[in-house]
C-alpha cells in the first residue's frame, strides 16, 4: 500500500512538473490581491480535492481547483 500511494504521488508531482514547463511564463504565477474564500482540509486521508476563489489586482474574480494530500494520513 505504501508503494502504490508513493508511486501515486510520484506521478502527481511529476504530471504537476510537466504542466509548468509547458505553461507560458505569466501562468505560473497567481495575481491574488484578495481571497474571497478557500476551502480547508477537513483531517481525511489520500488526495482532497481543494478551492481558492481570489480576485487579482484588476477585481476580476478567479477560482482555482488544485489537489492536496490530506492530513488525516498515518505512516503507522
Amino acid at each position: 500500500m505504501k508503494k502504490m500511494m508513493l508511486s501515486l504521488i510520484l506521478t502527481c508531482f511529476a504530471a504537476h512538473a510537466f504542466a509548468q514547463d509547458t505553461l507560458p511564463e505569466p501562468a505560473r504565477s497567481l495575481d491574488i490581491a484578495e481571497v474571497i474564500s478557500q476551502t480547508t482540509d477537513d483531517g481525511s486521508c489520500g488526495l482532497v480535492p481543494m478551492q481558492l476563489v481570489y480576485k487579482d489586482s484588476k477585481g476580476v474574480v478567479h477560482t482555482l481547483d488544485y489537489t492536496i494530500i490530506g492530513s488525516g494520513c498515518s505512516n503507522g
